[in-house]
């Protein structure tokens, strides 16, 4: 099952089609954790979802 622990986007800023998130989240050990991700928009004009290599974005966004 996904764990869902906090994750707030702080701040985020994007031109016509690739955005730069900047994401807060809490790592297991309850640390505070800042991610900035980058984002495109997919042909149809949706956003992908922040999913990267970053395993905590991963696993909780």
């Amino acid at each position: 099952m996904e764990d869902k622990r906090a994750v707030t986007i702080i701040s985020m800023s994007h031109n016509k089609d690739r955005a730069e998130v900047v994401v807060k989240t809490t790592l297991a050990n309850g640390k505070m954790k800042s991610v900035t991700r980058h984002i495109n928009r997919k042909p149809d004009g949706t956003w992908q979802g922040i999913v990267s290599s970053d395993r905590v974005v991963r696993n909780h966004a």
